[in-house]
């Protein structure tokens, strides 16, 4: 069994506290506009689930400093 590490994956919020970034409308507008691998996102029920991996190819490394725990 593949073990996935959740500290990896994000929520909109999350990630756009963790990137610096005013709040999830970025993100949201590049799920739109089809940025993200359909392996890098997810939606459960009306959360969006974002992955590290696809944050970083999207938006670039995380800015020092990012709200990460």
């Amino acid at each position: 069994m593949t073990e996935i590490d959740l500290r990896r994956v994000l929520t909109l919020n999350e990630a756009a506290a963790r990137w610096k970034l005013a709040d999830g409308a970025t993100v949201r507008k590049a799920i739109e506009r089809k940025r993200f691998k359909t392996h890098e996102i997810r939606k459960s029920g009306s959360i969006w689930l974002i992955s590290l991996d696809g944050m970083e190819r999207v938006f670039g490394p995380e800015p020092e400093g990012g709200n990460h725990k």
